[in-house]
């Protein structure tokens, strides 16, 4: 049973109002890939979508932790959706893999031979389409340090659960970023394959 849903058989679970609204957001992280990891017999990509870079949060600055115990890859590694800009409604490949090496995420994405995949497929061949961003959510604090400004670093343990061709990266002066085509948190880093 969910844990936050009454069993209506006598007592309802505790409920923090606090972390349930933070753990109910999706974030999204937008990066730029390397073309070399392009193999057109494939139709795969190969791309960096996350790093422990930083992301200005307004009220705070969020770190996603990138030590294996602290990133939950198994939805990616279960063919999880590629979709076009974040919309569930235009999947256009799966997640072949996804990795941690070096504190980045990275991954393998496999473009479908349907009209959307090989549009797509074909930008990046092109060079016309050269960000990617990963939908995530948070999962639990690993640390806080207070910064010198008077903000809070916050270490946060995470969970992937998309990877999306987007038109236009957060950051560009990195490889990924953070992007969002609905109303949920925009974030902005970026890492190089």
């Amino acid at each position: 049973m969910p844990a936050f849903v009454p069993d209506f058989r006598g007592t309802v679970p505790p409920f923090n109002f606090e972390h349930a609204k933070f753990m109910a957001e999706r974030f999204f992280r937008e990066c730029t890939f390397d073309r070399a990891g392009i193999d057109a017999s494939k139709r795969t990509i190969a791309v960096s979508f996350s790093s422990e870079q930083p992301v200005d949060r307004g009220s705070y600055i969020e770190i996603l932790d990138h030590h294996p115990a602290n990133v939950d890859l198994s939805f990616l590694n279960d063919s999880a959706p590629v979709l076009d800009s974040h919309d569930a409604s235009k999947q256009c490949g799966v997640v072949e893999s996804a990795q941690i090496v070096a504190k980045r995420g990275q991954a393998v994405l496999r473009f479908s031979k349907g009209a959307l995949g090989t549009e797509l497929f074909q930008d990046f061949q092109d060079g016309i389409r050269k960000n990617i961003s990963v939908g995530y959510s948070c999962t639990r604090e690993v640390s806080r340090e207070e910064m010198p400004d008077g903000r809070t670093a916050i270490r946060y343990a995470w969970k992937p659960f998309e990877i999306s061709p987007v038109a236009m990266g957060a950051d560009s002066t990195v490889g990924f970023g953070r992007s969002s085509s609905h109303p949920d948190k925009i974030m902005s880093t970026s890492t190089t394959h």
